[in-house]
Order: C-alpha cells, then structure tokens, then sequence
C-alpha cells in the first residue's frame, strides 16, 4: 500500500532531508552588502545590445530563438 504524505506539521522546505547550512561565505547577500556601488543593472538599451551580440556569437538554435525574442519584445515595447 502506497505511503501517504505527510498532512500535518510545519513545511520545512528540506522534505525529510536533514537541514543543510551553507559554507560561510557561499552567499554572502544582505541589504548591507547590496549597495548601490557593488550593484551593477545595465539599461535596457545595453541589455538589448548584449543579447544582440550574444545571438550574433552563438550557434545554438534554441538560445537563438530566445534572444530573439527577448530582443522583439523590447523593440514592440518601444514603439507602443
């Protein structure tokens, strides 16, 4: 007979697995570390051109197919 699942008792997010900490350092993210100097978040315009130049550079088809897309949206969202 099959085992149900557990229905009670607090989600633990490690799903019977014993809780694992990370190394120190792994992710060392936290509102102080995140600074507006540390953070770097390209403009859209420079997003575009990175994705232009990526799909120009890769032979893959499926990643071209996604830049492609992203780079039709952004230029639909610009002439709306």
């Amino acid at each position: 007979m099959a085992k149900m699942p557990r229905m009670k008792g607090a989600v633990t997010g490690n799903f019977g697995r014993q809780k694992i900490k990370s190394r120190p350092g792994t992710y060392n993210i936290s509102k102080y570390s995140l600074t507006k100097k540390e953070m770097y978040i390209p403009r859209p315009a420079d997003a575009v051109a990175l994705y232009i130049q990526a799909y120009n550079e890769t032979c893959d088809p499926k990643l071209q197919q996604s830049l492609m897309e992203m780079i039709r949206n952004y230029y639909n969202k610009r002439s709306h």
